[in-house]
């Protein structure tokens, strides 16, 4: 059903699998496509400009390597880091670039700060988080999936899902973060929001494993619109 997973990490970052592992996991699991999406500089464990580009050289030997049996996409999974900007390396082209927010960015402003607050705490301040992720998200056009909207932080869903519509952006529901309800599926789809099923493997135990996120698309009987999933 599903035949490609956009979402996964590798011991390059905090994973616990080798590039080429998570290539014969996919292959393993009967995908077409796997993307490696590494988390960016920002994070303790997010990857360097020269350590992307390691893995831009392992990727295009695995793609030789198993040419007919799997797709390896050279990803990133880019952070929110506040005042409008992620932390994409600069002079790298990716192949996908998904964005998320993970409260272990640099508090560097305002933003951050108050995510990081809001990640532990019952405080919440909704259309601000909104606000910043959708201005974002305009100032990077190259973004091809937000990955655990609603995760850490909470997300005015309506907003969000409508501007992704507007954007071309899917939304991702993840398999390893329960980020968005069956509510929040069933509002996304009616403001015309895609959506995308990740594993967000780290271990060889999660790596290309969808159950729980399929049964949410199916619960919320969105699956027809989720861009990797064959019904």
């Amino acid at each position: 059903m599903i035949f490609a997973d956009y979402h996964t990490h590798t011991i390059m970052s905090h994973g616990k699998c080798t590039p080429r592992e998570v290539a014969e996991a996919a292959i393993g699991a009967g995908l077409s496509c796997v993307a490696i999406s590494e988390h960016a500089p920002s994070m303790s464990y997010g990857l360097s400009a020269s350590r992307f580009c390691e893995l831009k050289r392992e990727i295009a030997l695995l793609n030789r390597e198993y040419a007919g049996k799997i797709k390896v996409l050279f990803g990133v999974e880019a952070n929110f880091i506040g005042n409008g900007m992620l932390d994409i390396p600069e002079g790298i082209d990716f192949d996908l670039v998904t964005a998320g927010y993970h409260r272990s960015i640099p508090l560097k402003n305002a933003f951050a700060v108050s995510a990081f607050v809001q990640s532990f705490t019952p405080f919440s301040s909704v259309a601000k988080n909104t606000d910043e992720i959708i201005k974002t998200l305009r100032n990077y056009p190259q973004v091809r999936i937000l990955a655990h909207p609603n995760e850490y932080i909470p997300l005015d869903i309506k907003r969000i899902a409508t501007e992704c519509a507007k954007l071309g952006i899917l939304m991702e529901i993840n398999n390893k973060h329960v980020s968005m309800s069956v509510e929040d599926l069933h509002i996304s789809a009616e403001c015309g929001a895609k959506f995308v099923i990740g594993s967000d493997g780290h271990t060889a135990a999660q790596m290309c494993r969808f159950e729980a996120a399929t049964a949410r698309a199916k619960a919320a009987g969105v699956l027809d619109l989720v861009e990797n999933a064959r019904i």
